[in-house]
C-alpha cells in the first residue's frame, strides 16, 4: 500500500499529516519494506509502496496475543 492507502484502511486511526513518519519509522526499525517505483500512471514523484514483511507480521501477531490491538482485519 501507500501512505494514502493506509490512511484510507486506518479508518481515522492515521491521518495524512502523520502517515508517512510513522511508515518511515516502521521501515528504519525493519517492519516494512519500501518499494520505490521508477514509473508510474502519471508523471513526476511516484508515491513509495510499503509491504508488511516477516518481522512487521510477527509484531503484529505478538501484540494483538498481548491485546494491545485488536484483532487484524483481513
Amino acid at each position: 500500500m501507500n501512505g494514502t492507502e493506509v490512511v484510507q484502511k486506518s479508518r481515522g486511526s492515521v491521518d495524512r499529516t502523520t502517515v508517512y513518519v510513522y511508515l518511515g519509522r516502521l521501515a528504519e526499525k525493519g517492519y516494512v519494506q519500501v518499494i520505490r517505483p521508477t514509473t508510474g500512471k502519471h508523471s513526476g514523484l511516484q508515491r513509495p509502496i510499503y509491504n508488511l514483511n516477516g518481522l512487521g507480521a510477527r509484531a503484529i501477531q505478538a501484540a494483538e496475543m498481548v491485546g494491545l490491538i485488536g484483532e487484524a482485519a483481513p
